[in-house]
């Protein structure tokens, strides 16, 4: 599955695949894909990120999308996570980047 992701976006993906917890054929896949999500220094650049001692901020309209290609173990985990966090109510008006992430796996 081809996915545009933002910055926020793939950081909220990053956070549920670092956290993977099941079978071995399916971390084989997903440490393939994994390689994928991280943010670059030049991307950072172009999304302005801000670091302070306790909060970074960037801007994801100016950072861009990235055009990534998952396989179905990894889209598949990263839906279930997401559901489940969405059952359990652990899903705020402040996650849009987890709530578009979820959107654009559907």
């Amino acid at each position: 599955m081809k996915l545009k992701l933002n910055i926020s976006e793939r950081l909220q993906a990053l956070g549920i695949l670092n956290a993977f917890k099941g079978g071995i054929s399916d971390l084989a896949v997903i440490i393939e894909d994994i390689k994928q999500f991280p943010v670059t220094e030049e991307e950072w650049e172009k999304a302005e990120l801000v670091k302070t001692e306790t909060q970074w901020s960037w801007n994801d309209v100016n950072g861009g999308e990235k055009e990534i290609e998952i396989q179905s173990e990894t889209k598949d985990y990263l839906k279930k996570t997401i559901k489940d966090k969405d059952e359990k109510k652990e899903i705020g008006l402040t996650e849009k980047a987890l709530i578009s992430l979820h959107q654009k796996l559907s």
